[in-house]
């Protein structure tokens, strides 16, 4: 196999992917924890109430979340690119130099 190493960046950004999602998901989960219970004064049943600020943090992470996946993709992308442009255009160069 020539180009061993797309295989090592696939197997990188799948790494960072994974990672990157874990603790984004942990850090989602715990914004909806900004707020304080809510106690029904008819039924005296406790709710919780997230904190109306912690919305904006919300958009921003989702943001945030795409933009970094689609980095890491693109990042992806690009490598494959690259080397498929090496090949295609430097495959015949190793018998072009014999010839010269």
């Amino acid at each position: 196999m020539d180009h061993i190493d797309i295989f090592w960046v696939a197997i990188a950004t799948s790494a960072v992917f994974l990672a990157f999602s874990a603790l984004w998901i942990f850090l989602f989960g715990s914004l909806f924890l900004l707020g304080s219970a809510v106690i029904d004064p008819t039924t005296g049943l406790a709710s919780w109430s997230v904190d109306p600020t912690s919305y904006i943090a919300l958009t921003f992470y989702v943001l945030m979340y795409l933009w970094t996946i689609e980095i890491v993709n693109n990042i992806q992308v690009y490598t494959i690119s690259g080397v498929t442009c090496q090949w295609y255009f430097h495959r015949y160069a190793h018998a072009l130099s014999r010839l010269f």
